[in-house]
């Protein structure tokens, strides 16, 4: 797996929290609230661009930002597949 890891350009709050940060609904709320996840209003939704905010969190050290991207990229997989079954 030596590829760059495609990300989709923005998903929803929710899997955003979910995936990078493990995080429940309210704490993924409260967190965009106090702009600890950077995000994008899209009419009533909420979205996340996953690079840069994964970008953040990994404090511009490109070592934690791609294994940050593979690890989030594994577990976006994981819950649409489980979303599918």
């Amino acid at each position: 797996m030596d590829g760059e890891v495609v990300l989709p350009p923005t998903v929803s709050l929710l899997v955003y929290a979910k995936a990078a940060l493990d995080l429940g609904e309210v704490a993924a709320y409260a967190a965009a609230a106090e702009k600890r996840i950077p995000t994008i209003r899209v009419g009533k939704f909420i979205r996340v661009a996953p690079r840069v905010a994964l970008a953040q969190l990994a404090g511009g050290d490109p070592e934690t930002l791609r294994l940050l991207t593979r690890d989030f990229a594994a577990k976006l997989k994981a819950l649409d597949a489980n979303k599918a079954a």
